[in-house]
């Protein structure tokens, strides 16, 4: 992948890690099927990692937003030990960006006002799913979908209480470019105190 002297310049000049992340994010969007896709890791009590999708819904200075099941197994990880890293791939792009932070959860009138932009067959799946919790058959699943579903038919639907979300604050980024001479430019950005330092990395 052959990366132009401008973008290369980007991370030189550029000493805001939520600037380079926003611009970076801009072109994601228009070169990604789905550039919100995020992997997220957490660690359980005994410090052994899990890792998964999730969607990242917004993003701005205080931080990165998304949404779950409390309950799940993510959620309860996370109540554990707020301890978080992100990692967007965006391959078209040839753009990494690594985040480690302490995911906080967020208010519960932030989380009603996302819940009612979800489409309803979302909602309705956010009910029916008792998410990470075994079930006896996939048929079972389904059921529950239809009971919320006639529960809730005519109605608005209200947003569960188990399901809210969680903003990850950055303490640390690491942005990586791709080249085709497998030099990838790799910078780190860290915070000291209320300062965000800069330090360049070998790939």
């Amino acid at each position: 992948m052959i990366t132009s002297n401008s973008h290369l310049d980007e991370l030189e000049k550029l000493d805001d890690p939520f600037e380079i992340f926003s611009s970076w994010y801009k072109i994601a969007s228009e070169k990604e099927k789905d550039p919100t896709c995020m992997q997220l890791s957490t660690v359980d009590e005994e410090g052994r990692p899990n890792i998964r999708t999730v969607l990242l819904k917004k993003f701005g200075k205080e931080g990165f937003v998304f949404f779950t099941n409390i309950e799940s197994k993510k959620g309860r990880e996370i109540q554990k030990n707020s301890f978080v890293a992100a990692l967007f791939w965006w391959q078209n792009f040839g753009r990494q960006v690594k985040i480690r932070g302490i995911a906080e959860r967020i208010s519960e009138s932030e989380a009603d006002e996302y819940f009612k932009t979800r489409p309803r067959i979302a909602q309705i799946s956010a009910w029916a799913s008792r998410q990470s919790q075994p079930i006896n058959s996939y048929e079972e699943l389904i059921e529950r979908f239809k009971k919320y579903e006639k529960e809730f038919e005519g109605k608005e639907i209200p947003r569960p209480p188990y399901w809210l979300g969680f903003r990850i604050v950055p303490y640390e980024f690491e942005f990586l470019i791709y080249t085709t001479e497998r030099l990838h430019k790799r910078t780190l950005f860290y915070l000291e105190g209320s300062k965000w330092k800069k330090i360049f990395l070998c790939p």
